[in-house]
């Protein structure tokens, strides 16, 4: 058997960039752009409903939108803390990262 770290060494001794990191790159530039884009929307989204209802109602939906973003805020910070608790000293394997993504 191989080591994958050995491998993964003398990839990087010829310089040759591995295929995750690339894909870690994409992932995280569409991440990105997936939540800039997301942010906009929901502004454009607000200030349209905002027009549409009245104060009353926009209180109570602002309300509503923060709730939500608090929610969706801790579901990713577990997610997140999920994979780095189970990579600390160690690369991550296809079958650790189902698991910590597992629903």
């Amino acid at each position: 058997m191989h080591n994958p770290a050995t491998v993964e060494t003398a990839e990087l001794a010829d310089g040759a960039t591995p295929p995750m990191r690339q894909g870690v790159a994409r992932a995280a530039l569409a991440s990105g752009v997936t939540g800039a884009t997301t942010r906009v929307l929901t502004i454009i989204l607000s200030i349209a409903t905002a027009r549409a209802l009245l104060p009353s109602q926009v209180g109570i939906l602002g309300l509503a939108v923060i709730v939500v973003g608090i929610v969706s805020l801790v579901a990713a910070c577990s997610e997140t803390a999920g994979i780095v608790a189970d990579m600390k000293g160690r690369t991550a394997s296809t079958r650790s990262l189902q698991r910590s993504f597992a629903v």
